[in-house]
């Protein structure tokens, strides 16, 4: 039986995905930054090590291909990080994991936040599950996501 390639499973990641996150970001990230913040290796060390505690390791037929990092805040869920390897973009694997943690947002009656660099193709995505800015930075933008339950409410 073949396996469809958004057929992915979720590990909890550790200390040993380190390398793998930083790679990851590497291969995922660099151009943004090059054209944003500039690119400092020992800061995207850091950044990939951060919340791995909340990271979550995407697999494929037990290939490592991707993280995502649902941060839990005070009535708030955050979207920390997600990457997935470029041969594995444009499958619908970044939109099944938005999806989930949109349903996990609305079991718990939460909204979702995220930074997302500005001129990042990611933004697409978090656009078309109607994510909406909510601050902008000069390079990256602060964007939210309500259930509906929250609306005319002011969250966060």
């Amino acid at each position: 039986m073949k396996t469809n390639e958004t057929d992915f499973k979720l590990r909890d990641a550790t200390n040993n995905d380190i390398e793998f996150i930083f790679q990851l970001r590497t291969q995922t990230m660099k151009k943004d930054f090059d054209n944003t913040f500039g690119w400092d290796e020992d800061e995207q060390w850091t950044r990939a090590a951060d919340e791995i505690q909340h990271a979550q390791i995407i697999t494929i037929n037990q290939v490592d291909i991707g993280v995502i990092k649902v941060v839990p805040k005070i009535k708030a869920l955050h979207l920390h990080q997600m990457q997935i390897l470029p041969n594995y973009q444009g499958k619908g694997i970044g939109s099944k994991l938005v999806s989930q943690v949109l349903d996990r947002a609305k079991n718990q009656n939460f909204p979702v936040t995220l930074l997302v660099l500005k001129g990042a193709a990611a933004k697409r995505i978090y656009d078309r599950f109607g994510f909406s800015v909510i601050n902008e930075y000069e390079n990256n933008y602060m964007m939210r996501w309500k259930p509906k339950s929250l609306d005319g409410n002011n969250g966060i």
